[in-house]
């Protein structure tokens, strides 16, 4: 798998439910769509770049975290094909992080408007 470098961050994204909160099962085109365009996920690697410069905190340290929950501009980044089609990993500019998720809240939805 790459690696995130200069100013990049990899993201794993969360996966979107095959079905609604009623029971009905989505097309898995539907479901790929919405995976696509993902809006959430775990920070999975900071490049060495990342939040340096015009980003840089006042302390230094990097907004986010490896492992931080995050929420990304809709289809930044670049996708990376896994062989294992359950996992969508994208890599993203360091601007394209626009907050932390609180990981004790569900009451997110990710969703296309």
């Amino acid at each position: 798998m790459p690696h995130a470098i200069g100013f990049g961050v990899k993201v794993e994204l969360l996966q979107q439910p095959k079905r609604t909160e009623g029971g009905i099962y989505l097309p898995p085109k539907e479901v790929d769509r919405e995976n696509a365009a993902g809006h959430i996920g775990h920070v999975l690697e900071l490049g060495e770049s990342a939040y340096t410069g015009r980003l840089a905190t006042p302390s230094g340290k990097p907004w986010v975290r490896v492992g931080d929950l995050v929420y990304i501009v809709p289809y930044a980044g670049r996708r990376i094909k896994m062989k294992d089609k359950e996992r969508h990993v994208r890599l993203v500019h360091d601007e394209d992080i626009l907050g932390l998720v609180d990981k004790e809240e569900d009451d997110y939805e990710v969703c296309l408007i």
